[in-house]
């Protein structure tokens, strides 16, 4: 599992074209954006459990899970195959 801490307004770049951002967090809730190809396809709420529970996103195989959050950070577990990359939009100057 890849752990990966982010602010609101932060996100990742999943495989060079799908685009995950954090577009807000208010308690254990976080709720993040899907773009596929630079178009906005949808809004993912993720609600923080301790059970374990994860969010799968498109068809790729992978599953998000929100494993803490505190103020304006989350703490986001990502499960997937070794082949999908999942980079933090900063480092990609996106």
């Amino acid at each position: 599992m890849l752990v990966l801490n982010r602010k609101t307004n932060e996100g990742f770049i999943i495989n060079g074209s799908t685009e995950l951002n954090v577009v807000g967090i208010k308690g254990t809730t976080v709720v993040m954006e899907l773009k596929e190809n630079g178009k906005d396809t949808h809004k993912i709420t993720a609600v923080l459990n301790y059970e374990g529970r994860k969010i799968a996103v498109g068809n790729s195989y992978m599953t998000i899970s929100v494993l803490h959050t505190s103020g304006t950070i989350a703490r986001l577990g990502f499960d997937a195959p070794k082949d999908i990359s999942i980079v933090r939009k900063e480092l990609l100057g996106k």
